[in-house]
Formats: C-alpha cells, structure tokens, sequence
C-alpha cells in the first residue's frame, strides 16, 4: 500500500467549490487506507468504500453541472472519464464484496486515479475558467 493518502496544495484547481470536494474525498480515500491498513472490520471497511463511492458520484454531478454551466469545452470527454471511474468502482465492490481483491488494492487504484485525474483533467477546468476572464466565480 502507498504512502499515507493526504491531500497536496498543488492539486488545487483554482476554484474553492471543486477544491473542497477535492479534499474531502482525499480524506474519505484516507479513512479508507487507515482503516485497511489497522485491518479494520469488515463492515467498516463497507462503509467507508460505500461512503467513498457515494460522495465520488455526487462530486462528479456537481463539477460536471458546473462545466456546463459554462459551456466547458472538454466536457465530453471529461464526463466520460468520471463515467469509467464509476463503472470501475462497481467492478471493483464487486469484486471486493466477493474476496476477489484486496481493500489495499481499491485505495493505492483510487489514490492514483484522483490524482492524476485533478492534476491533468481537473487543473484545465481551473484554467479555462480564469482564462474566460468575464465570471467572477463559477455558476
């Protein structure tokens, strides 16, 4: 298992509502690893995945209403990408449920996924919209 998950200044976009979100999955990504990694119950180690899943779905909905909010130019093929990441996640509790990986397994994935996805895909949402110059804040 990686070292311990932890969110980095340089991974910020640039604008405070995707920022916060940001950090808050990379806290329920590190309350995860903490609890796998103590060897935790099973059924905690549940509720955090589930948790994780859950706030990860409603974090893509917000940041994709916000892109087309303003008619962000990379926003199909940004969607699609938080389409896989669900789709992966569903596989992967599937396969979790049914002892066919291990929890270490889903974190170091998740870990590595969030942040390159935030430090290429992400950071473009940032520049685009200090590069539109009119908007004072996001929608």
């Amino acid at each position: 298992m990686q070292n311990p998950i932890a969110w980095q200044d340089s991974l910020s976009v640039g604008i405070e509502t995707i920022d916060n979100q940001h950090k808050s999955l990379f806290q329920a990504l590190s309350d995860l690893q903490k609890t796998a990694q103590s060897r935790g119950e099973r059924q905690a180690i549940q509720r955090l995945f589930t948790f994780l899943a859950q706030y990860t779905v409603e974090h893509f909905r917000d940041e994709e209403a916000l892109m087309r909010g303003w008619n962000y130019s990379r926003y199909e093929a940004h969607k699609a990408e938080h389409d896989l990441l669900v789709t992966r996640l569903s596989e992967l509790w599937e396969n979790w449920m049914a002892r066919e990986c291990e929890i270490d397994d889903v974190v170091d994935f998740l870990a590595i996924w969030l942040s390159h996805h935030i430090a290429i895909n992400d950071k473009h949402i940032g520049i685009e919209f200090r590069e539109g110059g009119s908007r004072e804040s996001p929608p």
